[in-house]
């Protein structure tokens, strides 16, 4: 199911990009959109990934937001970053590069081609 859900989202997000023709620009947007997620919280506050005693990847008990809000927040964040109200990422950031990042820069490390999804 999980696999199925985050499929649609990304190809939602792209059909997204493809709509507003982000071209060359796409890949500097979901590099923003990474940093903005991975830093900060859906408020504005700093996102701070290990504390004493939990993780942000711990996860929640709180169910998984319906593709369509997703895809609405990021229809927001293009439009917020576009309208200068959020930065795009510092230049040469990359999530690999944090110290918290564990298992989610593996992933990201991760090669993958196009053709991974048939």
């Amino acid at each position: 199911m999980h696999n199925q859900y985050i499929e649609s989202i990304a190809e939602q997000k792209l059909r997204i990009l493809s709509e507003i023709e982000a071209a060359e620009n796409a890949v500097v947007i979901l590099n923003a959109y990474v940093f903005r997620r991975y830093k900060f919280h859906p408020d504005n506050k700093p996102r701070r990934i290990s504390g004493i005693f939990t993780s942000e990847f711990d996860g929640t008990k709180v169910p998984l937001l319906e593709e369509q809000e997703v895809c609405k927040g990021f229809k927001a964040f293009i439009f917020s970053i576009r309208s200068n109200v959020y930065n795009y990422a510092p230049s040469g950031w990359n999530i690999i590069e944090e110290p918290e990042v564990g298992w989610l820069g593996e992933l990201v490390a991760e090669p993958s081609s196009i053709f991974d999804s048939f």
